[in-house]
């Protein structure tokens, strides 16, 4: 290793007296005897109770050698002197020697007296060996240090020799040795410039002479220790001073690009690549940098690194693409989901293998993924170079779960020759049709059979027994639960449909055509407009083209601000405030309140209106069907009810029109969950200023100030105003409602500008 410039000069050379002694913060020269440089990988700063030696150096560092070049022929031995009283302060000399910017555990160390000769005094410690520079022992009586484990695929830690520096022990004091490497890394420790001032003395040292581009004993740069440790003022400097931003360094031969990737440091990665670093250069494996976040998981530098240009199919040396690493090392939904966003190739192969994304899938038991890969359309038959398929490996595996999806997803693209039994199980449209069709039946059977001219119930018991087992054969058989809306809206129209049937069939010539029927009338052409609009109308669907994610991507990394509270790893976007990414549409919607499976669509911004107005016409309608049932009891059966009382009443009503107590129980049934959600959500829009998604999350959510009792929400402005903003009425210019665009609202802050109104700010 080359020695710094102000080591080499000369007594008698210009800056002859700098030259001796150094910076101001290094021992004056008729006592420094050598320079110690470490070489070795040191860890982060290790937190609160962990084992450390009092020199910012957690205990996995400890048994890590020092490499000593000598100055100056060390002076003879001092015979041994006896350890002065705890209460003495440090020498004049010993004051002298401190650092210039050493802290108050720095000094404190310097105020105990030095070990003796033999190191064996219960307050120091020594050096194992002779050139002083071993692990030390620990003082008698204490623990062990437990090491912490290196990291998974470190780049570079390899235990070498000591070698010796003289043959003399080392008596000087630690805090007297210059350790000009050692305190250069210990620099790139997080926090430690605040605390300990490493900053200032790592700068000192490379003003004066120590170069940012010279590689230690493991050929790995200063640069790559404050990338792995996320220190972005240190790489600012080392960049300044002329460090190679792409040197390669480390057993596996790495930039510091690539440690920055492997930890996960996205702010890293941004500054090293402002910085012209080049993300598409490989490792000793043959990894480039999107292979590296892709196998570790960090989503983040992916889609940084794709928004950047970085192709998404790019092939390592092994011919590995970051789709095929994230199904093989990753057992999450990304970055998998995210690389399928992108319109990545799921059914290339290897180079060497010809595996697919989904053959490492199975490979790795990656159940996530493979669930992943078959909707995006993976190809379940590819063969690998051995003439084997995904399914092939999964039967070697014996695992169950993934021969069973393997083969659903193959009948479903009509492989083997399938039965047309099974031709209709994998016709997904013919599924969703039986899953909106059973309902209707389902309803008609049960009232029809009910209302058979039969005397024997076991007759009737039979046949019920006959639909619940056709219903149990439909739901094995052609029911997709994936498709979590189709049997809930199928119930509604199917019930629906029979109440109309029911009133026009039954009630039409019994109630009053201006007074009952007319406005039954109007009100299911209300029920029917808001229910249209509720289930075909955009509830708020945030949309961007592929340049809009690009850009939103390199923007939200470079400003910090790609965390997955605000940025949708699915949709590629940015996500407003009081948005929310639906599971089951898999699209993020504005203002989202909830996904209702009796309407087969979000509530969100665009349609949270017409959804009050469903609930509202459909809780009338229901209404009207109970008037016409208990109508109809009236006029066409012989009831006792104030003689026999209400059981009885209710035992003359179902004998005499069994039809007519099932629409009624039905009518019961929708009556109450329309009712309870009505006011459940005008009690939302209207005292809290909230939606549902933002009742039930409150405490995910930062601007919402959450007590045991209450939720504070910024969104409220008061009932009167909530409800005039919510339904925007204006009443002939009476109200003025702010209108707010929750599609591209990404703050809360509002501004009340007068009694009538607020305006955005």
């Amino acid at each position: 290793m080359a020695l710094p410039e102000f080591l080499k000069k000369g007594p008698g050379g210009p800056g002859a007296e700098e030259g001796a002694r150094g910076p101001s913060w290094l021992p004056r020269a008729p006592d420094l005897c050598c320079v110690r440089v470490r070489s070795s990988i040191l860890a982060p700063e290790p937190p609160l109770g962990f084992p450390s030696d009092g020199l910012n150096r957690p205990a996995a560092a400890r048994e890590q050698p020092e490499v000593h070049f000598c100055l100056r022929p060390r002076p003879a031995p001092e015979p041994r002197r006896p350890r002065p009283e705890p209460s003495a302060g440090p020498s004049a000399v010993q004051q002298s020697a401190l650092p210039s910017g050493a802290g108050p555990r720095f000094r404190a160390r310097a105020e105990k007296p030095a070990p003796s000769e033999g190191g064996g005094g219960r307050g120091g410690v020594t050096g194992a060996g002779e050139g002083g520079g071993g692990p030390r022992r620990l003082r008698r009586g204490s623990r062990s240090p437990r090491a912490r484990p290196p990291p998974r695929q470190s780049p570079g830690r390899v235990k070498r020799s000591l070698p010796a520096c003289s043959g003399r022990r080392d008596l000087t004091p630690r805090w007297r040795t210059a350790r000009m490497s050692t305190i250069l890394k210990r620099a790139v420790y997080p926090f430690s410039t605040q605390r300990y001032g490493i900053y200032e003395r790592c700068r000192e040292l490379v003003e004066a002479g120590y170069d940012v581009r010279q590689p230690d004993k493991e050929n790995v740069t200063l640069l790559h220790w404050a990338a792995i440790n996320n220190r972005i003022d240190l790489v600012k400097y080392y960049i300044s001073k002329g460090a190679i931003v792409d040197q390669l360094g480390g057993d596996l031969n790495s930039t510091p690009l690539h440690w920055a990737t492997r930890q996960g440091h996205l702010s890293m990665v941004v500054q090293l690549m402002k910085y012209g670093a080049d993300p598409s250069l490989i490792d000793g494996e043959g990894c480039s940098c999107i292979h590296l976040a892709a196998q570790f998981g960090h989503t983040s530098i992916v889609a940084y690194l794709i928004a950047k240009g970085q192709d998404v199919d790019m092939m390592d040396q092994n011919g590995m693409t970051p789709l095929m690493w994230a199904a093989y090392r990753t057992h999450s939904v990304d970055p998998t989901r995210l690389l399928l966003t992108f319109n990545v190739s799921v059914n290339l192969g290897d180079k060497y293998h010809k595996n697919t994304a989904l053959h490492w899938a199975v490979l790795a038991g990656n159940t996530t993924v493979i669930s992943l890969l078959l909707e995006a359309g993976a190809n379940v038959d590819a063969q690998n170079i051995k003439g084997e398929s995904a399914l092939d490996l999964a039967k070697q595996r014996k695992n169950v779960w993934m021969i069973n999806h393997l083969q659903e997803a193959r009948q479903a693209k009509g492989y083997d020759n399938p039965s047309f039994l099974r031709k209709l199980k994998a016709d997904k449209e013919f599924r969703q049709k039986v899953m909106l069709g059973t309902p209707f039946l389902v309803i008609w059977l049960v009232g029809f059979i009910a209302d058979l001219n039969i005397d024997s119930w076991l007759i009737k018991g039979l046949m019920y027994g006959g639909v619940w087992a056709t219903v149990q054969f439909l739901s094995k058989s052609f029911f997709d639960h994936s498709m979590h809306s189709a049997l809930p809206l199928g119930i509604y129209l199917a019930t629906k449909f029979w109440m109309y049937v029911t009133w026009f069939f039954w009630f039409w010539n019994d109630l009053n055509f201006l007074f009952i029927h007319l406005p039954f009338l109007a009100n299911s052409v209300a029920l029917f407009y808001n229910f249209g609009k509720s289930w075909k109308s955009d509830p708020g669907i945030i949309k961007a083209t592929e340049e809009q994610k690009k850009k939103t991507i390199v923007e939200l990394a470079e400003t910090g601000s790609l965390d997955l509270s605000i940025f949708c790893s699915t949709c590629l976007i940015r996500k407003p405030v009081r948005s929310k990414h639906c599971g089951v549409c898999n699209r993020c919607i504005a203002k989202f309140d909830h996904h209702c499976p009796w309407v087969g669509n979000c509530v969100g911004a665009g349609n949270h209106r017409y959804f009050m107005g469903y609930l509202f016409f459909l809780l009338f309608m229901i209404c009207w069907m109970i008037y016409g049932c208990i109508s109809y009891w009236g006029l066409h059966c012989e009831t006792t009810y104030t003689k026999d009382g209400f059981w009885t009443y209710i035992t003359q009503i179902a004998t005499c029109s069994p039809w007519m107590f099932w629409m009624f129980l039905n009518s019961v049934f929708h009556f109450m969950w329309v009712a309870v959600l009505l006011m459940c959500q005008m009690y939302q829009i209207s005292c809290l200023g909230i939606t549902t998604n933002e009742r039930m999350n409150a405490r995910r959510y930062k601007h919402f100030k959450v007590t045991t009792t209450s939720i504070e929400s910024p969104f409220n402005h008061g009932c009167v105003r909530n409800i005039i903003d919510f339904f925007e009425f204006r009443c002939c210019g009476l109200f003025r409602p702010v209108i707010v665009d929750w599609t591209r609202q990404y703050t809360i802050e509002y501004d009340q500008i007068s009694g009538s109104g607020y305006q955005l700010v």
